[in-house]
């Protein structure tokens, strides 16, 4: 209606029509109004497109919002990218490593305490029976000295155990192995969108804790089949491992 009041004021000579569409444009940049067109042909208010045709026929059209396209910041270079990449494919190496050394040790482990406790229920049914009254004397002294060898080998067992310390390694290769896969994941992150520009420090005191955390080394096959790994996927053998 404003619009084509100022038109009919400008034909009785009473306005200048140039003067309006300033102050209309103005009103709808303060955001008075948002369908109010500024020139004959078109106005563009909060990505919206009103567009006019010679008979008076206003169509609106939307403007697709495009998103801008990530750059990786100023100190991040191929160079960076490149060791992230090649220390990436050694760490997941190094977690599966340790996956493999939990598994081994764990099985160990379970071949010594499996039978021990299968022993230790056994010794205590044959304890029952040597002091029973329902079982004839003769049979309660060979149950006595049947329990007495299988304690003994049962003992041995447990030291043994003790002494290699199979599960303590089995939990030492599996937390390293999760601690490795925060950093794997760490670090896939920042291959994509990089954020830290002390991100190799921090790779390094990461690494270097793991392996001041996991202070027992990884079986002799295992270790064999990560360089024989690392040999194809380098073709070489890598210093820093």
């Amino acid at each position: 209606l404003s619009y084509s009041f100022c038109t009919l004021l400008e034909k009785k000579g009473f306005c200048h029509m140039d003067n309006e569409r300033e102050n209309l444009a103005s009103m709808a940049t303060i955001g008075y109004g948002t369908d109010l067109p500024t020139s004959e042909h078109a106005l563009v208010v909060n990505s919206d497109t009103t567009s006019s045709d010679g008979g008076g026929t206003r169509r609106r059209k939307k403007k697709g919002v495009k998103l801008a396209e990530y750059r990786p910041p100023a100190w991040y270079t191929e160079k960076h990218k490149t060791f992230y990449e090649s220390k990436l494919k050694a760490i997941i190496m190094q977690r599966d490593v340790h996956l493999k050394s939990a598994r081994y040790y764990e099985q160990l482990d379970f071949y010594i305490i499996g039978p021990s406790i299968l022993l230790s229920a056994i010794t205590g049914i044959l304890s029952f029976l040597s002091t029973s009254s329902q079982v004839s004397s003769s049979l309660q002294s060979t149950f006595g000295l049947v329990v007495g060898c299988i304690a003994s080998f049962t003992t041995l067992l447990q030291s043994v155990s003790g002494s290699c310390q199979f599960g303590v390694k089995c939990e030492a290769h599996r937390t390293a192995a999760e601690e490795y896969d925060k950093v794997i994941t760490r670090m896939r992150f920042e291959l994509e969108m990089p954020n830290e520009e002390n991100f190799t420090d921090t790779l390094e005191q990461d690494v270097l804790s793991i392996q001041t955390k996991c202070k027992y080394f990884p079986p002799d096959h295992v270790a064999r089949e990560y360089r024989e790994s690392l040999s194809r996927v380098n073709n070489a053998a890598d210093p820093y491992y």
